[in-house]
């Protein structure tokens, strides 16, 4: 139903170009005049238009519209945002988001994660059955993604669980930029405590998202209430890990499992108000 829409809107999109730094969309008029318009208010438009619609009585219904919507849209913007997170909770879609796009591209890439992350390996997954994995490289160190590049410089390079590097995935971020590198990645914008995920000593996930040309948030659906999450529950037991328990677990590993939920259900004992 989206993807309709959002093809019919194409015919008042007439041309698209690639702004190095910027995202602009060019609506032509009989004179030739471009005139820009940023991602933000396409996506306005939309809603007043009723091609996205906010008043869905089923708030799961809205999360996967509005999710699908900005998959369509890509049709128009995949030529123009190379360096693109996909930022949210956990069960919010941000690894479908690069299975979807690594569907479509033609050429060949590269994909990695983690060796921190040993729930998969050597895959990119998501719960979607007909987006369900790829094959990724598993690195211990950002750095690695820089040599391994250099042995096969591809167009398109796609990282997953981006959270779990240190920060000098800023500079490698930085180096695939400069030469010229499409960056599709996803990860965790704020970890079980509800703070910014932290990369390092020195740097967190907002210094991540600088780096990139868009950030998309994803939402989950709380798995306590149904309303939309953006928060990340940690349990150990099935209980709520209390605020000074270690930063980084791995769901599965030990007795940790995680649920997505929002702010009113997002609970952690022992944080200091």
């Amino acid at each position: 139903m989206a993807g309709m829409s959002i093809f019919n809107l194409g015919h008042c999109l007439h041309k698209i170009k690639r702004k190095r730094e910027k995202l602009i969309y060019d609506n032509f008029d009989e004179n030739g005049f471009g005139v820009p318009f940023d991602l933000a208010f396409v996506q306005s438009t939309l809603v007043c238009c009723g091609i996205l619609s906010t008043q869905s009585k089923k708030v799961g219904g809205w999360i996967d519209q509005w999710n699908d919507l900005c998959f369509s849209l890509r049709i128009f913007w995949l030529d123009v945002t190379m360096n693109k997170l996909f930022s949210g909770p956990m069960k919010s879609g941000k690894s479908l988001e690069l299975l979807k796009i690594a569907d479509s591209l033609q050429n060949d890439f590269l994909a990695f994660k983690p060796k921190t992350d040993t729930r998969d390996i050597n895959f990119i997954k998501s719960r979607n059955e007909k987006f369900h994995q790829m094959p990724c490289r598993m690195v211990s160190k950002a750095e690695s993604m820089i040599i391994i590049w250099e042995s096969n410089p591809v167009q398109t390079v796609f990282i997953d669980e981006i959270q779990l590097f240190d920060d000098s995935i800023l500079a490698v971020i930085g180096f695939m930029k400069i030469n010229d590198v499409d960056i599709f990645a996803a990860g965790l914008d704020k970890d079980f405590r509800g703070e910014a995920f932290k990369l390092g000593s020195n740097h967190n996930a907002f210094d991540l998202e600088i780096e990139f040309d868009e950030v998309q948030k994803l939402l989950a659906i709380c798995e306590t209430c149904g309303k939309p999450a953006a928060f990340t529950q940690r349990l150990e037991n099935g209980i709520p890990s209390n605020y000074k328990s270690e930063l980084i677990a791995i769901e599965g590993a030990g007795n940790y499992s995680y649920e997505s939920r929002c702010s009113i259900c997002h609970v952690v004992p022992g944080v200091i108000k």
